[in-house]
């Protein structure tokens, strides 16, 4: 629970600082170092890792958060010095380093994506759109949400981009946010296992015990001959 009326939030965006938000007396509550949370950042909304709370917010007018993303911390407190450490030596944003930190899939973010409006439907059927304009609206009908990404990418034309713009002002297709939930997935390794004699004995830097390394050279199995 925090008390403070701002808290101050590592952006999950390739941005060099942490930014001061509000915090809304109704999620005081449900706020602690560690949680994340979904704040306004430009035209977008993005996912942020609260850090501390704050008391003021300097000579700024700061934005209030949206809402908040987890029920406990997904870290604690105390490992937080620990990222700032890892963020001033590799001279790599804070955010980042959080969320490279944490399982992948954890992140909310504002993705543009294409509609086709009413009018756009209409000029459809009544023939009245050029053939790059029927191939743009049909794109967008053949996908349950077509983000502007993915029509950019298909199109591999950067006079696509333009063409959207066009239409958009038209009022044939509209361009609007919508907030985007990644997948947690599952990360995999390849592990071997060698069977032999131990050559050499190492120490985990981590928990200090020792563990061996083996070499199957000049090893016959059982079986062989």
């Amino acid at each position: 629970m925090m008390a403070s009326p701002y808290i101050s939030v590592a952006v999950a965006l390739p941005v060099p600082k942490a930014y001061t938000y509000g915090l809304p007396e109704h999620f005081q509550g449900a706020c602690s170092p560690g949680v994340r949370v979904l704040i306004p950042f430009g035209k977008k909304r993005v996912t942020g890792y609260v850090l501390s709370g704050r008391e003021t917010c300097g000579e700024f007018t700061a934005k209030n958060i949206l809402d908040v993303l987890d029920d406990h911390p997904l870290f604690p407190e105390s490992e937080i010095p620990f990222f700032r450490w890892i963020a001033d030596y590799y001279l790599h944003p804070l955010g980042e380093v959080i969320r490279t930190a944490l399982p992948s899939g954890l992140e909310s973010h504002d993705e543009s994506c294409l509609f086709v409006t009413q009018k756009g439907l209409d000029a459809l059927a009544g023939k009245r759109l050029t053939p790059g304009e029927e191939d743009v609206i049909g794109f967008i009908q053949k996908r349950d949400l077509c983000t502007l990404k993915q029509f950019i990418k298909a199109g591999g034309n950067p006079a696509s981009h333009a063409l959207v713009r066009k239409m958009e002002k038209q009022d044939l297709i509209t361009l609007s946010y919508v907030l985007k939930k990644e997948q947690a997935a599952f990360k995999t390794e390849n592990s071997s296992c060698f069977i032999g004699t131990p050559t050499r004995l190492s120490a985990c830097p981590k928990s200090g015990k020792s563990f061996s390394c083996g070499s199957n050279r000049n090893r016959r199995s059982p079986w062989q001959a």
